[in-house]
């Protein structure tokens, strides 16, 4: 296809290859299919997916930088919401780890809301748990007896 220029006019259905178009086209995302048949890969230094909503205003962006993957609200100076580092930590309201420790889930903030509530909704006595659970296993599931003065739980 040697031409330089394309209106809708000028195109039928099936006619255009994905060798006929240069990798640098912009081609609005209105103009391609959302349904997707494979991974989509993006490769840049700090690739992102930007949420739009319908008044044009980026309210997320879903960006991996430094080894995490960071969920950032936009409209809140790229405030990091959710984070997971390389090591596989959740951080909520941080997207680094506190005071040196090695905790698998963080919650950080600086008002009341910096907190975990459990709720429970069932008609009768039963409360929310905190469930504790230790083993001497040495593999993730493992069922292995605790020995005495082995530490089960704490807060």
């Amino acid at each position: 296809m040697a031409l330089t220029q394309i209106t809708e006019k000028g195109i039928k259905d099936g006619e255009i290859l994905n060798a006929d178009i240069n990798a640098s086209a912009a081609v609005a995302g209105s103009k391609i299919s959302p349904s997707f048949t494979s991974d989509i890969t993006i490769t840049d230094a700090s690739p992102a997916i930007n949420f739009t909503d319908s008044n044009n205003d980026s309210d997320f962006k879903i960006i991996v930088n430094d080894g995490k993957l960071k969920i950032q609200d936009t409209t809140n100076s790229n405030a990091v919401r959710f984070c997971i580092d390389s090591s596989g930590r959740t951080l909520i309201g941080t997207s680094s780890i506190l005071h040196s420790g090695d905790h698998k889930f963080y919650v950080a903030g600086t008002d009341a809301s910096t907190s975990i509530a459990l709720n429970r909704y069932t008609d009768n006595a039963n409360a929310s748990y905190i469930h504790f659970r230790k083993s001497r296993s040495g593999t993730v599931g493992g069922n292995t007896i605790v020995q005495n003065n082995d530490l089960l739980g704490r807060i």
